[in-house]
């Protein structure tokens, strides 16, 4: 295991501690924190994407070890932040779990397309929930309610940049024939 995986593992898992410890001393910013934790996940993954050699295989198991503390965390009650926001699922471990999916659909030579898409999801999620938290259009999804705002609004950020990331694909994949 080298260094720059070590760090980087390191560094989630003390960002999510960390974030856990701050919604504990202040309820009220646990939405805050969550989004604070998404957005540093992405960031920290796109520098291990870009500027690291580390491989997709390599994420793929720190996003395995991430999925299995959250979920260890939120079983045990460590965390606090989803608690506090009245959440009855673990909204990080769905994204570990995207990413994971993401670097085993797309592989090692397209680093680009599972930054772009994993972006995608880091940005419509707290907009989503941003727009949707107050709607009183709301539908059932298993043990949550998704508001009808909120998942359009999602729709609209991730459909624009999913065809943008085809484009972007298509014309990098054709540009190699």
């Amino acid at each position: 295991m080298t260094l720059e995986l070590v760090a980087l593992l390191g560094s989630v898992l003390i960002a999510l501690l960390f974030l856990g410890f701050l919604a504990k001393k202040n309820p009220r910013a646990s939405f805050f924190y969550r989004k604070t934790l998404h957005i540093w996940t992405g960031t920290v993954i796109s520098i291990a994407l870009l500027h690291t050699d580390i491989s997709i295989g390599q994420l793929q198991i720190v996003a395995f070890v991430v999925s299995v503390f959250v979920l260890l965390a939120y079983a045990y009650k460590w965390l606090k932040i989803d608690e506090q926001l009245g959440k009855r699922e673990p909204g990080v471990f769905y994204f570990a779990l995207s990413f994971f999916m993401l670097c085993w659909i797309w592989g090692e030579s397209n680093r680009e397309i599972i930054l772009m898409t994993y972006w995608l999801i880091v940005l419509a999620d707290p907009v989503a929930t941003i727009i949707g938290k107050d709607s009183p259009l709301r539908f059932q999804t298993g043990p949550v309610n998704k508001s009808i705002y909120g998942s359009i609004a999602f729709l609209l950020i991730a459909f624009p940049g999913i065809l943008a990331i085809e484009i972007y694909w298509l014309e990098n994949t054709l540009s190699l024939w």
